[in-house]
Formats: C-alpha cells, structure tokens, sequence
C-alpha cells in the first residue's frame, strides 16, 4: 500500500508539473494562429480606405497603398469594386514580396434618398491573383455623404391651371450651398425651362417653367438635374435632386397600372385587358397603338363611358422575352397633341412544354 501510494503521488505529481507546459503550448498556437489570420499577404491600412466626409455627387480620389507582406511576389489579374460609381487603376499589377504598389480609387460618390444629415455609404475592393488556391482579397472603401445643395421646395408642383398659361409666370426654388460655389447650372429635359440666378456664393435661385410639357410624353414628373463648381475648382454633380410634377400632364392613366401575365407556356397567347381612363373627364375622340415588341399586339374594345376605353392585350410567349411596354396615344377632346401613356407589360418567365414520346 505504501508503495502504491508513493507511486499514485508520483504519477500525481508529474501530471500536475506539465499541465502549465500544455497550457503554454496551446495558448503559443493560439497567438500564433492569431498572428497567420492578422497578416495577410497583402494589405491596406486603414487610413487609405477610409474616405471621411464627403459630398454628395463628387468625384473623390483616394490612393491605395497595397503592400505584400509575404515572401512571394503576388500577381493580382484583376482588381473590381462592387459599385460601377468607383473605378481602380491599374486593374492589373505584380507586387514584388516587401513591396508596396499604389492604386488610384475614383469614387462617384452615390446620391440618398435618407433624410439624415451624414449618410454611410461603402464600397468592396476585390482582388483576385493568379494563386488557384488563394483566396480573394478584400477591403472596405467607407465614407459618409453630405448633400451640398439644399432646395426649398423639395418637390415642385404645378398645377393645371398655371400649367396651361403659355410661357407666363413659373416657379422658383431657392437654392442654399454649404459651401461657396464658383457656378452652379441646371440641366433638364427640353420640356422644362431652367434659368439659375445668383444672390451670394451660396445663395441661388431656380426658376422653373414647365411649360413645354404639355405634349405627347407620358411621364407627369420631370427631373432636373444641377451641376455645381467650387471655389477650388471641384465639381459635384446632382444627376436628379429635384422634382418637377405638373398635373396638367397626368391626363391619361390605366387600370391596372401595369400588365403582369406571371407564369406563361412556351408557344402560346396569353391576352389580358386593361382600361384606359381620361383623369380630368375629357372625351377620348381617338386611339392609337403603338407596340414596341413585334411578338405584342393590341385592340381596342368600344367601351360605353367617352372618357375610359378599354384595350385588349395578346402576348406571343417566346424564350428570352421578359418585358415589353405598349404605348397608347389617345386623342383627348379637340386637341391636336395627343397625350400617350406607356404600360409596363411583365411576366414571371416561361415555361417550355414537355414532350411526350410512347
């Protein structure tokens, strides 16, 4: 017994002596295995991906210093970002191992629709190489958007009866910068007039005259978009940060709004009916239609009431079709513009007919 109990302590005793030696072992291979997943081959340092404040519609160009820290040189094949509003230059480069390359980052930096002051917005950065067991590398371009631009009214509407003054009166819209512009232009479609005065480096005034838009086109709301240039020369560019909307224009709209045919057979017609509704009770003197798809047709039904009609609709089903529109010019009253509406025709997909053999 003795004995068995001076070997139970032995054994007792070396157990418990080389338990911290496996408790150092194993937290040596976690630092380590930390240290392998931290250092990358390549890498960027914060500071280059990080873009700070910037506004909304410019240009940005930021330089990315991407340094291989292996042992071997890296060949990147290709070099993409997950947004068309940034491109990278060069796409395609070697890095020699211990060395660094610098890449030019333009970012268009993308608009909001968010009420809040500073806006997150980011960008992925991936690296592909030749290594066929490599995974891709990737970053994080991040920043946060200002509108530089405020407008007062947001959203402009005209009515009908202002609308149908020619070429009298307008609207304005009172334009406040943040910062002092050098210029600043309004671009529009040619059925809205735009004329831009100045009362300081950062106050501006919009007079809009929709007055045009009384002709064939469908769309009620018109964009106008506004181009800016600093004191130091930097351009921002607001593509549409202003609404246009003239009631006079909506004189036509159709139930349902679009023509959704789902799931349909390869082969066949699928027909579908919609009316088409004079908004203001305006006699519908004449119709016609124009198809933008040869495999689309129409007809018109007669209909009782003199300020709707109703269209019959026929889709001839076909692989690889997925939308079509279908245009429709009405005749309103004594007119001789006729005022046309586009109706969004969809549908889900195709589906091919099984052949049976015996």
């Amino acid at each position: 017994m003795p004995c068995n109990d001076h070997t139970s302590r032995t054994r007792w005793f070396h157990a418990i002596k080389a338990m911290p030696c496996i408790f150092y072992i194993a937290s040596l291979g976690c630092i380590e295995s930390n240290s392998v997943e931290q250092n990358s081959a390549l890498m960027i340092s914060e500071s280059d991906l990080d873009l700070g404040l910037c506004w909304e519609g410019s240009s940005e160009k930021r330089l990315l210093h991407i340094h291989n820290h292996s042992n071997d040189d890296v060949d990147i094949e290709s070099l993409e970002s997950s947004c068309i509003c940034t491109s990278l230059s060069p796409r395609q480069v070697t890095i020699p191992t211990g060395q660094t390359t610098v890449v030019e980052a333009d970012i268009q930096v993308p608009t909001s629709d968010s009420t809040s002051i500073d806006r997150p917005f980011s960008v992925q950065i991936v690296a592909k190489t030749t290594t066929s067991d490599s995974a891709p590398y990737q970053w994080t371009l991040s920043g946060r958007s200002r509108s530089l631009l405020e407008f007062e009214p947001e959203n402009l509407e005209i009515s009908e009866s202002d609308a149908k003054v020619p070429k009298t009166g307008g609207s304005t819209v009172r334009i406040t910068s943040l910062l002092p512009l050098r210029s600043i232009r309004a671009l529009s479609t040619n059925t809205v007039d735009c004329s831009v005065s100045r009362h300081s480096s950062t106050s501006f005034k919009l007079d809009i005259s929709p007055w045009d838009a009384l002709d064939s086109r469908t769309d009620s709301v018109r964009k106008v978009g506004v181009i800016c240039t600093l004191e130091d020369g930097s351009v921002v560019r607001l593509a549409e940060p202003l609404s246009v909307r003239c009631d006079s224009c909506c004189r036509l709209r159709t139930i349902p709004e679009e023509v959704l045919l789902g799931w349909v057979q390869l082969g066949t017609k699928v027909e579908r009916e919609i009316e088409v509704i004079a908004t203001h009770n305006e006699q519908i003197s004449d119709v016609s239609l124009n198809c933008s798809d040869s495999s689309l047709s129409a007809a018109l039904v007669t209909c009782d009431a003199m300020d709707r009609v109703r269209v019959s609709i026929s889709q001839e089903c076909d692989i690889g079709r997925h939308a079509v529109g279908l245009a429709i010019a009405l005749r309103i009253g004594s007119d001789e513009d006729r005022s046309q509406i586009v109706i969004p025709i969809k549908y889900t997909g195709v589906k091919a007919v099984a052949l049976q053999t015996r």
